[in-house]
């Protein structure tokens, strides 16, 4: 099989990370995979911070699951309510304890910033799974960081999110514990084929 396909079909969502730091050169190896995604105009609105301090991580979590807990309950998605009691046990990591989290921002003043971010970040996760690291898009971290930067939350001066950015994608990093299975996959729906 070819091995870009094999990767695509290999990559997996993981949250269950050994204790061990990923380095630094690799990280920035990753980042630069991010690069390469292609981008509107070529205007690459990508900007990324990198969050390897573990008391701050956890800070961020707790600090997240106070925003995301009530978006949750309030919209009785239930789908979502099955995560409920992880998001309420206060032991729980949003970040499953992984050692790394980069936030990809993308440029507000770029139409094309969430699409493009959102390439940049299939780049990146593909990436490190090619180098056998293992990584989590935390939609549930997305959702939290849009309520503490509406609240004007201190953590976002913290993190150094610019005035002209947004969040993107929050990925988590690190080398797997395990490796879950393959869900099942539907056959991707041609609605047309026009010849």
């Amino acid at each position: 099989m070819n091995p870009v396909i094999e990767t695509i079909r290999n990559r997996r969502s993981i949250r269950d990370y050994e204790e061990k730091n990923v380095p630094e050169e690799t990280i920035r190896q990753i980042i630069d995979a991010a690069r390469w995604a292609p981008s509107g105009a070529n205007l690459q609105p990508w900007k990324f911070i990198v969050i390897t301090n573990k008391d701050l991580m956890k800070k961020l979590s707790s600090l997240l699951k106070s925003y995301v807990i009530p978006v949750v309950k309030t919209m009785g998605n239930v789908g979502l309510m099955k995560f409920l009691p992880r998001l309420e046990d206060e032991n729980s990591n949003l970040f499953y304890n992984a050692p790394c989290l980069i936030l990809i921002l993308g440029k507000r003043s770029v139409l094309t910033s969430d699409w493009d971010c959102a390439m940049a970040a299939e780049n990146m996760m593909l990436a490190a799974d090619s180098l056998k690291l293992g990584t989590c898009w935390i939609g549930f971290a997305m959702i939290g960081l849009i309520q503490a930067i509406a609240q004007k939350d201190p953590i976002i001066d913290e993190l150094g999110i610019p005035k002209g950015c947004k969040v993107i994608a929050p990925i988590i990093l690190g080398y797997p514990k395990t490796k879950p299975s393959t869900p099942p996959k539907k056959e991707p729906e041609i609605i047309k084929w026009v010849k």
